[in-house]
């Protein structure tokens, strides 16, 4: 994977974890339509693609109202918990939510950093399906900026971070929630988002194991 597809999946990936990482406002919503328009031409036939073009269809009002009623309220009665240790139904203890941090830790990751809402950020559980994400964004980003500089060595520990981090995190669970999500939305652009996430599960070993990757630029 050369430094250009790494950036566009970097750009791919830190996509998926706004839309798990923030309210959905109006602006946000129009950019959903706009990258929706683009994706069309980079992936067709894919249904995340055109459900994202559809997304000022439904109410802004009712897109705000899913986006808490699915990752926030448990009592909504559509509510998926957007949690690795609670998706994977191991039973609670530390050392997975320990894994992850220190893979954080390593790569000088901190969810806390992240421009966000407050409340997301005060979470405080490192398994959280946006802070996956956006993990595994800055790996791929980082990785592409020492490519650049000519350090090779350090780029390719990296990918390897990532394929590490995929294989025994992301990877175990992240397409079963992205078929959930597809079931439990009734907006489109968290229906998009489910198939979004579903993408992520079955691209991600592919695309981690092999020197060349269809480019999203």
């Amino acid at each position: 994977m050369n430094s250009d597809e790494k950036n566009a999946w970097a750009d791919f990936f830190e996509f998926v974890a706004t839309l798990y990482l923030n309210e959905p406002d109006e602006e946000r919503i129009a950019g959903c339509k706009e990258v929706g328009h683009k994706f069309k031409k980079i992936f067709p036939g894919e249904l995340f693609a055109k459900m994202l073009t559809l997304v000022e269809r439904d109410s802004s009002e009712d897109i705000t109202q899913e986006f808490y009623d699915l990752f926030f309220v448990p009592i909504s009665g559509k509510y998926l918990p957007p949690f690795e240790l609670a998706q994977r139904q191991i039973p609670m203890r530390t050392d997975l939510c320990a894994s992850v941090k220190n893979f954080y830790i390593s790569a000088g990751f901190n969810p806390e950093l992240l421009d966000i809402p407050s409340y997301i950020k005060m979470i405080n559980r490192p398994d959280y399906i946006g802070f996956e994400m956006a993990f595994l964004g800055l790996i791929l980003r980082s990785s592409a900026e020492l490519d650049l500089n000519g350090d090779e060595e350090q780029a390719s520990a990296l990918l390897q971070t990532a394929c590490s981090f995929y294989s025994q995190h992301l990877g175990m669970w992240v397409s079963n929630f992205g078929k959930q999500l597809t079931e439990r939305a009734e907006c489109y652009m968290y229906k998009a988002l489910g198939h979004l996430t579903i993408y992520v599960g079955h691209s991600m070993s592919e695309i981690l194991s092999k020197d060349s990757v269809k480019s999203i630029c």
